[in-house]
């Protein structure tokens, strides 16, 4: 006679027999992606990684040279005014410019890309950089989230400013989830720059060259009443590292 439940036992060690091993797969599975610090990592754990990579790449970098091609567009004027520029970093020393090439309004010129030029080569000298840097001491920062930028892993980071520094960027920023390097940052300055009119919304991409991090591409936007529309592009290329 037939035996239903042993018929329903041989079919749940058989379902038993062939799940089993899945469940151990997936179990290894998940302590592998645990494991690989992309996402297992702890608030503290990820700003600690932060502050040494930004640490790391202070002391490992005497300069560097580029070129930077910046510019200025406003509602109020029909041709942009643009530059195009060689920098060169020295640690210790900071930046220093050299024009290459100039063309649009000499007010824009004036207003705004000489005065960007002049703050940044100020910020950049020793005295001045390291309040300016994307640590845990100039920034109050909370983790949000992982997610793909670009194809890459990366921490999303709630960053905000410990003092009112236009320098500071108030917002969120991108790090690689296997280094730590900056990837790109967005919102809004600490403080009004002197050389914008308002608080500009900012976008700024960043690279990997030889192991350290640069800006590839920033932006700033911003609408005012009486000043119209403004936007900033700079485009970064052409980076030696200095050895």
């Amino acid at each position: 006679m037939y035996d239903l439940k042993s018929a329903l036992c041989n079919i749940d060690a058989l379902s038993f027999r062939y799940v089993w091993p899945m469940f151990v797969s997936l179990a290894v599975l998940s302590v592998t992606l645990l494991g690989s610090g992309t996402i297992s990592e702890t608030p503290q754990a990820v700003i600690a990684g932060i502050d040494q990579a930004q640490e790391v790449r202070e002391q490992k970098l005497s300069g560097y040279a580029a070129r930077e091609h910046y510019t200025v567009r406003n509602s109020h004027f029909r041709q942009s005014a643009e530059i195009d520029a060689k920098v060169i970093f020295q640690k210790g020393m900071g930046k220093t410019y050299t024009i290459l090439s100039r063309s649009g309004p000499g007010l824009l010129q004036e207003r705004v890309i000489n005065r960007i030029l002049k703050e940044d080569a100020s910020l950049s000298r020793s005295v001045e950089r390291s309040h300016n840097l994307l640590t845990s001491a100039n920034y109050s920062m909370e983790l949000d989230g992982v997610e793909s930028l670009h194809g890459m892993q990366c921490y999303v980071v709630n960053i905000q400013p410990r003092a009112h520094n236009f320098a500071l960027i108030e917002g969120k920023a991108w790090f690689d989830v296997k280094g730590f390097s900056l990837l790109r940052i967005e919102g809004k300055p600490a403080s009004s720059p002197s050389f914008w009119t308002g608080k500009p919304a900012i976008e700024r991409e960043y690279m990997v060259v030889d192991g350290f991090t640069f800006p590839r591409h920033s932006r700033a936007t911003t609408q005012g009443f009486f000043t119209g529309k403004s936007e900033l592009d700079i485009e970064y290329s052409q980076y030696e590292v200095f050895r």
